[in-house]
């Protein structure tokens, strides 16, 4: 998004709708400190609260980002445990019809 800032190599997702200005940080209405937090499938994953709202942005953005990490990791995995068990199926079906033609 436009004006999005960058922290330590982390993007801070700017948001025209979240009274804190940023996606996933919340200003608490009986403190001055910024809850973040996301939804992970129906889980919602709480942060903590921080000083500001930027603080809170960069905890945010740092949690999403090594979420969608290790999501597409694990895709990735069973992508190639899948494709690994078909190989050695098809591996033992040519095993077995050879064997069968030598019979």
């Amino acid at each position: 998004m436009e004006g999005d800032e960058v922290v330590d190599g982390v993007v801070l997702i700017k948001s025209k709708n979240a009274t804190s200005g940023y996606m996933g940080v919340f200003q608490q209405p009986r403190s001055e400190r910024f809850l973040a937090e996301f939804q992970e499938g129906s889980h919602r994953v709480r942060l903590g609260t921080f000083d500001t709202a930027k603080e809170a942005s960069f905890a945010y953005s740092k949690a999403k980002a090594e979420s969608t990490e290790a999501k597409a990791e694990a895709k990735a995995k069973a992508r190639a445990a899948k494709a690994k068990a078909k190989a050695e199926a098809e591996v033992a079906k040519a095993v077995a019809e050879a064997d069968a033609e030598e019979k």
